[in-house]
């Protein structure tokens, strides 16, 4: 018997490049431009946490709903 594996017809690469592309686009170049993966992530935990205390300073005042 001889089983047959159907191949998914969902491009799942391209979606995923999508997604990430578009968050990708949005880092501040400093991020971006980190000369190693040590300082990426140095510099992207210190990117996300300014926008959630800006996000959390305009929830506070209001300005968000």
């Amino acid at each position: 018997m001889v089983l047959n594996k159907k191949r998914a017809d969902f491009d799942w690469t391209k979606f995923f490049m999508v997604r990430v592309a578009k968050h990708w686009n949005r880092l501040p170049r400093e991020v971006v431009g980190a000369p190693s993966l040590e300082a990426f992530k140095v510099r992207l935990d210190g990117a996300l946490s300014n926008l959630v205390e800006l996000k959390m300073s305009q929830l506070i005042a209001g300005e968000l709903d």
